[in-house]
């Protein structure tokens, strides 16, 4: 009996073993290189969350160890404060403020009302002396003054007051800066018969109080005392 082979026409194919082969090594290829991207990835995020927590190691011998210029800038600025701090309070500390009177005698007094042994109205100007030792100017708000005639023995009468109700601004270190009182005075009694002699002087006692306000309206007062001798001639001339 005779073997016929039959041969196929057409391309041969190629061997299946072979492509299931290929395929896997391809596939295989593509996935690795997958995970490589996929771990570079995540490489590079934990490298960028992690860029905040490095800890730089410097060695003790670095001279970025030995700030010495941010110890002169330190000492520089609490000098430059400590000197601006002295002169503020050298300037603004309040100091002294001194009221005094020459005692001159008044000489020049306008006669308001005379009622001939009864009573003397007599119209007159008085000053006192203000120093400020401040280095800031200072006002007076108010200025007041009260005189007295002496009764013998030992007590003392109100016979007139003395007023000055504008504001005067004082400069700051200024000497014997003059503020003037206008003073309304009534005589009478034996103070009247005195006034009625030729030479027309009594001696009057006066007691000045100013109000001074400086500095974010902070007020102070000063008082002086003074005993002068005023003209009380009827006339208004002595």
């Amino acid at each position: 009996m005779d073997v016929v082979e039959l041969t196929p026409r057409g391309p041969k194919a190629p061997p299946i073993t072979a492509s299931i082969k290929k395929a896997d090594v391809k596939e295989r290829l593509q996935t690795a290189a997958a995970l490589d991207i996929q771990e570079q990835k995540y490489i590079i995020m934990n490298t960028l969350e992690c860029e905040s927590e490095l800890v730089a190691l410097i060695p003790a011998s670095d001279r970025r160890l030995n700030p010495r210029r941010t110890w002169l800038w330190v000492l520089g600025t609490f000098t430059v404060c400590l000197l601006v701090s002295v002169l503020i309070l050298f300037f603004l500390v309040p100091r002294g403020i001194n009221v005094s009177s020459n005692n001159p005698p008044v000489v020049n007094v306008s006669v308001v009302n005379y009622q001939p042994g009864l009573a003397l109205y007599i119209q007159f100007l008085t000053s006192v002396n203000v120093s400020n030792e401040n280095f800031f100017g200072v006002d007076m708000v108010n200025g007041t003054c009260s005189v007295t005639k002496v009764m013998f023995p030992d007590r003392n009468e109100v016979v007139g007051r003395g007023f000055n109700r504008s504001i005067v601004s004082i400069p700051m270190q200024s000497s014997a800066y003059e503020i003037r009182f206008n003073n309304t005075v009534k005589i009478t009694d034996w103070t009247l018969t005195v006034c009625e002699l030729p030479f027309g002087f009594v001696r009057l006692f006066f007691q000045f109080t100013l109000t001074f306000r400086y500095l974010f309206s902070h007020t102070e007062q000063a008082s002086a005392e003074s005993a002068q001798l005023v003209c009380c001639s009827p006339t208004g001339y002595c």
